[in-house]
C-alpha cells in the first residue's frame, strides 16, 4: 500500500519566509502598546535554596513595594496631543538621549513588603506578583548627545538634566555595598516599559545595591517585520549608549559600569564597547580599564555574528572591561532561527564550537573572557530557550555572584569543558552551599 498523500497546497512559500515568521513570533517580546504588566521573576537559588539573603539591610531597602530605577533612553518623548497609544515615549527615534527616573509598582494595594520579601527567598512560589510602571520623571536631556547641529538650551539649562542624573546615581551609590552602576540593555520588539520593568526586577534581586540604569532604545513593538528594523536601530542606538558610559565615568562615583545585554541589545553593547577600544586604542593595560571603568559585561542569549565578534576579539574589545561572561545555549531556536535568516552562527548559540587546540590553549589563558554554556542549568530551556537569564534560578544567581561578590569560574564550581567552555553542574545549588561556608 502506497503511503497516504497531503493534498498539494495552492501556494508555495518559500522557507526563508517560514523562518522569518517564526523568528518573528520566538524571539519577540512583550509587544503590547500601553501600560504592560510582567510578573515577578522566581527566586534565584541563591536565595531561596542557599538562604542568601540579601534584604538585610533594612535600613537602605525600607519597606517599600515600589521599586526606583533610573533610565536612559534615545526614544521620542510622547508628544502632548499624540496619537502614540504609548504613554511615556514612543518607539521611534529620538534626536537625543532623555535622562530620568521610573517607579514600578509590584502587586496590588494589598501587597505588603513581607509578602514581597517572601517570595522573592521561596523556590516555586505560586504566588505572581505582577510589576507595572506607576511613574516616569525625567530630568530633561544629556547634554553631550546635543547633535552640533541641533538648537541647544541656554549652558546652564543645558548641564542641569546630567547633573541631576548624576547626584541621584550618587545618593544611591552613597550607602551601598556595591559601588557599581548596572546598565540593563533589552532585546528587541518591546516598548519603553519593558527594560524599566525587568531592570527594576535585577535591582530588587541585588537586594537593592547599586544603582541600575535600563537603557530603553527605540525596539518596535507590534509590527511583525520589526526584527529588521531594530537590527538597524540597534546599530544607531550604540553612540547614545557610548555618550551615556562616558558621562557616568566622569561625573559618578561609580567604582565600575557594568553591562547586563539581552538578545538583540547585545549588538549595542558589542558596538558600544568595540567603538570604546577602537577610541582608547593608544591605552593599554591596566590604564585602559581605568579609562573606561568598565567592570563586569553580561552577554545573554547574545544575537550577535560570532564571526564580527572574533574580529572585535582581535581588536581587543575584551581589553576594556575587567571580564566579559558570554552566555551561551544549546537550546535556544530564537537564536537557531537567526542563524537561519543570516546564515552565520550567533554569539550566543554553542553550535559548531569547533575550535582548534591553539585556540582552546589561548581562550583557556584569558581571565577577561568568560564563556558559559547554560543548556543544563535548571530552567534555561524553558519557552523557546531564550529567557533563561530570568527563567532560570541558576543563570540569574551566577550572574548575581559574579557580579556582587566577584566570584570567578572557579569559585562558582562551574566546569571546563576542552573546548574552553565553562558549564553547570547537576551540583551547581551544593558547590554554592559548600563555597559559601569555606
Amino acid at each position: 500500500m502506497l503511503p497516504s498523500r497531503k493534498p498539494k497546497s495552492n501556494y508555495f512559500v518559500p522557507a526563508y519566509i517560514i523562518g522569518l515568521l517564526t523568528l518573528v513570533f520566538t524571539i519577540s517580546g512583550c509587544s503590547s502598546s500601553g501600560p504592560i504588566t510582567m510578573d515577578l521573576m522566581n527566586s534565584p537559588g541563591i536565595y531561596s535554596e542557599v538562604g542568601i539573603d540579601p534584604f538585610d539591610d533594612n535600613a537602605r531597602i525600607g519597606e517599600s513595594t515600589e521599586l526606583t530605577v533610573l533610565y536612559a533612553t534615545n526614544r521620542a518623548p510622547v508628544e502632548e496631543g499624540s496619537k502614540s497609544k504609548e504613554r511615556y515615549y514612543d518607539n521611534n527615534r529620538g534626536s537625543y538621549l532623555y535622562l530620568g527616573e521610573a517607579k514600578v509598582k509590584v502587586g496590588d494595594d494589598k501587597t505588603t513588603w513581607s509578602d514581597l520579601k517572601e517570595y522573592s527567598l521561596l523556590k516555586n512560589s505560586t504566588k505572581r506578583f505582577p510589576l507595572q510602571v506607576k511613574e516616569v520623571h525625567e530630568f530633561g536631556i544629556l547634554p553631550t548627545s546635543y547633535s552640533r547641529l541641533e538648537k541647544r538650551l541656554s549652558p546652564e539649562d543645558d548641564e542641569r538634566p546630567g547633573k541631576d542624573f548624576a547626584a541621584a546615581i550618587n545618593a544611591q551609590l552613597k550607602d551601598s555595598k556595591l559601588k557599581d552602576v548596572v546598565i540593563y540593555i533589552h532585546g528587541f520588539k518591546v516598548n519603553f516599559e519593558n527594560p524599566i520593568i525587568v531592570t527594576s526586577e535585577l535591582s530588587h534581586f541585588h537586594g537593592n545595591q547599586g544603582a541600575f540604569i535600563a537603557f530603553a532604545w527605540p525596539s518596535t513593538p507590534k509590527k511583525n517585520l520589526a526584527y529588521f528594523k531594530d537590527v538597524e536601530t540597534a546599530n544607531h542606538s550604540a553612540r547614545q549608549l557610548r555618550l551615556l558610559i562616558e558621562y557616568l565615568h566622569d561625573y559618578t562615583d561609580a567604582e565600575h559600569i557594568n553591562i547586563i545585554a539581552y538578545s538583540m541589545g547585545t549588538r549595542i553593547a558589542i558596538k558600544t564597547l568595540h567603538d570604546l577600544r577602537l577610541k582608547y586604542d593608544y591605552v593599554e593595560g591596566e590604564a585602559l580599564r581605568d579609562a573606561s571603568r568598565i567592570g563586569q559585561v553580561f552577554l545573554v542569549g547574545s544575537d550577535f555574528d560570532r564571526d564580527i565578534f572574533s574580529d572585535y576579539f582581535e581588536d581587543g574589545i575584551t581589553d576594556l572591561q575587567d571580564q566579559m561572561n558570554i552566555y551561551m545555549s544549546g537550546e535556544d531556536s530564537a537564536l537557531g532561527m537567526a542563524r537561519f535568516l543570516f546564515g552565520y552562527n550567533r554569539l550566543g548559540q554553542t553550535a559548531s564550537m569547533n575550535l582548534d587546540n591553539k585556540a582552546v590553549d589561548y581562550l583557556k589563558k584569558r581571565k577577561d573572557l568568560v564563556l558559559i554554556d547554560v543548556t543544563s542549568a535548571e530552567g534555561a530551556t524553558k519557552g523557546n530557550g531564550h529567557a533563561y537569564f530570568r527563567q532560570s534560578p541558576w543563570v540569574s544567581s551566577d550572574i548575581i555572584i559574579t557580579m556582587f561578590f566577584k566570584a570567578t569560574p572557579e569559585k562558582r564550581k562551574l566546569i571546563q569543558n576542552e573546548q574552553g567552555i565553562w558549564s553547570f553542574r547537576p551540583e551547581y545549588i551544593q558547590d554554592i552551599k559548600n563555597a559559601k561556608e569555606e
